[in-house]
């Protein structure tokens, strides 16, 4: 493997773990429809992602699996987090012009706020950033591992950014009420979904 197939690797890595439609993709959609500090909050989930990644690369995730309990702990917490998240997409769906005006009115630090919640108080992101992008990333000879970095930086740069800007330019059409009703019912399936996946995987 060369560089530029790490790079491909991380990429495709890294998009593939986000692009799972979970708290912290809510979130940056829902700060886009609003069109509301949407940079800041793009810049702080990619971030996050950034320094996940890096310190798996620098050896955290080697690390951390020798920790034979902290695996099913953190599925576990994870799985509790995207069942209330779940429950709250579905409370969404039913009341979706009240869910949009309150979005609307958020000021920076809120948003900051709830990104860096969603971000690094979700386990799942932990799980799939730390313990399977990052793994992976160093498990690379040491040469490789930046490019490998560069690709997982660079996917969660373009996701974010297409999701944030990208729901700020068609807010005009996707902040009408059944439109988010969708995307809620929508979310909270995805979410459920995933919760009993990872609830599995901390019993087993």
């Amino acid at each position: 493997m060369n560089g530029a197939a790490a790079f491909v690797q991380g990429l495709a890595l890294s998009l593939a773990t986000i692009a799972a439609f979970g708290p912290q993709n809510l979130h940056v959609l829902r700060t886009g429809l609003a069109r509301r500090h949407v940079g800041a909050a793009v810049a702080l989930c990619v971030a996050g992602d950034a320094l996940l990644v890096g310190s798996a690369l620098a050896g955290a995730a080697p690390a951390l699996e020798r920790v034979g309990w902290l695996e099913p702990l953190l599925a576990g917490a994870a799985a509790a987090m995207l069942l209330v998240f779940a429950l709250r997409a579905l409370g969404e769906a039913a009341a979706p012009q009240a869910a949009l005006g309150a979005g609307a009115q958020q000021p920076l630090r809120r948003v900051l706020a709830t990104t860096a919640v969603v971000t690094f108080g979700n386990p799942s992101v932990w799980v799939e950033t730390l313990l399977l992008v990052g793994a992976t990333g160093a498990a690379l000879p040491g040469d490789l591992r930046p490019a490998f970095g560069a690709g997982a930086l660079c996917a969660s740069l373009l996701w974010f950014g297409a999701l944030g800007f990208g729901a700020r330019a068609a807010a005009r059409w996707l902040v009408r009420p059944l439109a988010w009703r969708l995307l809620s019912l929508a979310s909270a399936a995805a979410m459920g979904a995933m919760a009993l996946s990872l609830a599995a995987q901390a019993l087993a």
